[in-house]
């Protein structure tokens, strides 16, 4: 009784550290494939993330894309209006016959509309001066361009050259007339220095 007992208990050791190795080999064999798991799912979420930014940037070149071409559309049909003759812009405020006078004032030619000469004028004036880093920084960013300029970009030096001339014009002002209040708006300006005209004349 003492033998059988015995190779019972022996037989029942045996078949339990058999199940403990199969229990043991299933242990590591799901925490291999977890490893393998969770670097499968690191790689995914790197190779998302490179999407999405790659993603990202497609989608910006793509509204930079369409708003230069928006803005080439609308320059071209401008364009096509001012060659037919066609009122365009603040022109269509005065298409009526009777305003015909103003209409040609409007149309004619400014003295100072080369905008690009005046791009480059101010770019080099300002890369000659001590300083200034602001007005160099921005009048390069204009300087060989690689493509035509935008309105909006051509607007920003329009509206910098605005603020040149008007800074410039005020002082004209003060020196030739110290005595009267300083202009507050542009047209008071232009009729100043149109009735300077004359006094000019007379004093040569």
């Amino acid at each position: 009784m003492s033998e059988a007992a015995a190779k019972k208990a022996a037989a029942e050791l045996k078949a339990e550290q058999a199940a403990r190795r199969q229990y043991e080999e299933r242990i590591s064999t799901m925490t291999r494939e977890l490893k393998d798991a969770n670097v499968r799912c690191e790689f995914l979420e790197k190779d998302n993330k490179a999407r999405t930014v790659n993603l990202g940037k497609a989608l910006q070149e793509a509204r930079e894309a369409r708003s230069e071409s928006r803005a080439a559309r609308e320059e071209i049909r401008q364009a096509g209006e001012i060659a037919a003759g066609k009122p365009f812009l603040l022109q269509t405020k005065f298409g009526d016959p009777k305003y015909a006078p103003l209409n040609q004032m409007w149309s004619s030619l400014d003295a100072f509309l080369d905008l690009p000469k005046s791009v480059s004028d101010a770019a080099q004036f300002f890369q000659a001066q001590e300083g200034r880093a602001t007005e160099k920084l921005f009048w390069s960013q204009f300087s060989m361009p690689k493509r035509p300029l935008l309105l909006n970009e051509q607007m920003a030096q329009w509206a910098e050259l605005h603020k040149i001339s008007g800074s410039a014009m005020k002082d004209v002002v003060v020196r030739l007339w110290p005595t009267e209040p300083i202009l507050n708006s542009y047209f008071g300006l232009v009729q100043r220095l149109l009735d300077a005209v004359p006094r000019i004349d007379a004093v040569k």
